[in-house]
């Protein structure tokens, strides 16, 4: 047996067996740095950004900044070129992870490309609902606060999502490779995006008729799309309006389960950030769930009501507070967090099963990883990370009452 699988049986003999053994098989280290963007394909979709090495080095300079370069665009998927320089625009994003060695980057093509037979963008699961035919711009995320540990940690909690019946809209993603200018970056989550092209889409709509907003904490809404008018009345319904208009300005079953959602995982962050909300033509509000890097961690003893309450105050607060003094709208979240712990779709199995399948297509090239940027610190270590996660999220979901509050 090599060392490699020594490695892996050992991180097994730390966590709770997250994967049996007979999973493992001898595969032997793929050298780094001899691997072209074509050959590495062949274990995970993989990226090469040609750009300018001193505007890319500029947009480095200043993470924050909004940095824009052009560049050109190739995606391989087993072997072959599905996409081949393809002009893009190439920007920094994120807030925490824009600090981290390897970026997250947005990539943005000047025409929509068309994915008819889904050989761009794979997922396991997709709401019948929603489209990938068409696209524009995506995200090549580099894992936020599991950069150093999974990678892979908020595409587990979004797959769960997915997965499951909840109505909410969440962000879709698969690990990939990046290769700048033919050398190898980083392994990155290849993602959709939350703003007005990735969400129409999604949703299979035209731009004009999506509206997006922001939130952050108990500043103003941040329009990200539509009229700025429509986002500041329901900012004028949140602070005054009566429960019963409000009410009639949302999506009750996306919001009764994006509050399940939300605090379930009690991410630490929310609901104070990392939420959007849109409106399709200025109809019913719904809402956008995302960025779970910081899920399961925190608050293993609070309810779910416990940790919306107890919570930072935000817009989102304040909109929960308000409707949930309906009689209505409260028998609505609590029967929609019954049915979800029942149903188990968003139990620490249904975690750790994802995991494991992100875990297989990453597996032969983690090292490639490691090798270039140290992070995770070893084979070992990255399947006790993934263990560690699940741990995690387990404390917090054992311990949910049987009662929303």
């Amino acid at each position: 047996m090599s060392w490699l699988c020594w490695y892996r049986l050992i991180a097994l003999c730390f966590g709770a067996c997250m994967i049996s053994c007979v999973k493992y098989v001898d595969v032997s280290p793929i050298p780094s740095k001899q691997l072209t963007p074509e050959e590495l394909s062949a274990y995970v979709p993989t990226t090469n950004l040609i750009v300018d090495s001193f505007e890319f080095e500029r947009m480095l300079d200043s993470p924050t900044v909004d940095i824009e370069i052009a560049g050109m665009y190739s995606l391989y998927r087993n072997g072959s070129l599905v996409c081949e320089d393809r002009p893009v625009e190439v920007q920094i994003k994120g807030t925490y992870s824009s600090f981290l060695p390897a970026k997250a980057l947005g990539i943005k093509f000047d025409k929509a490309f068309r994915n008819d037979n889904d050989n761009f963008f794979t997922v396991p699961y997709r709401r019948e609902d929603h489209s990938f035919n068409r696209i524009k711009s995506f995200r090549l995320r580099n894992g936020g606060g599991a950069f150093k540990t999974t990678i892979v940690k908020d595409l587990a909690y979004a797959r769960m999502v997915t997965a499951s019946n909840l109505d909410v809209l969440t962000l879709y993603g698969e690990p990939s490779a990046t290769y700048l200018n033919g050398a190898f970056y980083s392994l990155h989550n290849l993602r959709t995006e939350n703003n007005k092209n990735g969400v129409s889409r999604i949703l299979d709509i035209d731009e004009d008729r999506l509206s997006i907003a922001n939130v952050d904490g108990d500043l103003p809404l941040e329009v990200k799309a539509g009229r700025e008018e429509f986002w500041r009345s329901f900012e004028n319904l949140i602070a005054n309006a009566t429960t019963e208009k409000l009410l009639d300005q949302i999506d009750q079953r996306s919001f009764a389960d994006f509050l399940v959602t939300g605090s379930v995982f009690a991410t630490s962050d929310w609901p104070y950030r990392n939420v959007r909300m849109f409106s399709i033509d200025e109809g019913p509000i719904r809402f956008i769930v995302f960025d779970f890097d910081s899920s399961g961690e925190d608050y293993p003893n609070r309810s779910p009501y416990e940790f919306l309450i107890k919570g930072r105050s935000s817009s989102i607060k304040k909109l929960f507070e308000k409707c949930y003094q309906d009689v209505d709208f409260a028998q609505l979240v609590e029967r929609r967090y019954d049915e979800v712990r029942l149903s188990d779709e968003l139990s620490d199995e249904q975690l750790r099963a994802h995991l494991l399948k992100l875990a297989e297509v990453f597996d032969p090239v983690i090292e490639e990883q490691i090798y270039r940027w140290g992070y995770p610190t070893s084979v070992a270590a990255w399947y006790a990370d993934m263990e560690a996660v699940v741990g995690d999220y387990k404390l917090r979901y054992c311990r949910l009452p049987e009662n929303f509050r």
